[in-house]
């Protein structure tokens, strides 16, 4: 099944848009005062305010490398995008390693309310490694764009199935009404969040472009393809 590059490109465009859809509906949430509009009800935890704007300038990354051009201004702005998600995701991270300390969301949420043992409207660790994840595999594709044949364009699709694969872990564990990491101190990925990994990982992965894996496996007239 032979498919087009500018056929993936618009499902990535696609794929951005939806996680921008979801970014909205997030942040309206927290506007408003219904942080449980983000959580798909008060039983589970919503998607933190950071967290949308982490989601946000990886998107407006990925649509920047299809439709802006390939010049230098177009490259330094999606190195700032993924400069500042790279930074506050190893922030957060250390933070939560070191106990907490810093607390730098209280900037956008400066009293959370308590959701069990851990803090509603904080970036979960686990979501920031993912978008660690995400950011490497997008810098990858930024700057390997112009080399199609690059060993390291089978690396980010290598990179972004390994974070789709996990958020489909976390969406099966709420489908099975038996949600990870809702006991301790760890705070939980919540539902909106792994959704919109899979399709920000999808967008990257479509990026990418049908020669390299997974689409790669799907292209070409080869029975293994159909």
């Amino acid at each position: 099944m032979q498919i087009k590059l500018e056929i993936h490109f618009k499902y990535a465009l696609a794929s951005c848009l939806i996680v921008l859809g979801i970014v909205a509906v997030v942040s309206i949430s927290w506007d408003i005062g219904k942080p449980e509009i983000a959580g798909f009800g008060a039983r589970y935890i919503p998607m933190a305010p950071l967290t949308a704007i982490l989601f946000g300038l990886l998107s407006l990354t990925t649509i920047t490398q299809i439709v802006g051009s390939r010049g230098a201004v177009n490259r330094v702005l999606c190195y700032v995008f993924l400069a500042v998600v790279g930074t506050l995701s190893v922030l957060d991270l250390t933070d939560f390693c070191l106990g907490d300390p810093f607390d730098f969301e209280a900037a956008l949420l400066p009293n959370p309310e308590p959701f069990g043992t851990v803090m509603v409207g904080r970036i979960s660790p686990i979501a920031s490694a993912c978008f660690l994840i995400a950011t490497t595999a997008s810098g990858f594709l930024t700057y390997f764009r112009g080399n199609r044949k690059s060993v390291f364009n089978d690396v980010i699709s290598i990179l972004v199935s390994i974070l789709i694969f996990a958020n489909l872990v976390f969406i099966l564990g709420y489908i099975y009404g038996a949600p990870l990491l809702y006991v301790g101190r760890v705070i939980p990925v919540g539902l909106l969040t792994a959704i919109a990994f899979i399709f920000l990982g999808c967008a990257i992965i479509f990026t990418n472009g049908p020669a390299h894996l997974p689409l790669s496996l799907f292209t070409g007239a080869t029975t293994r393809a159909v």
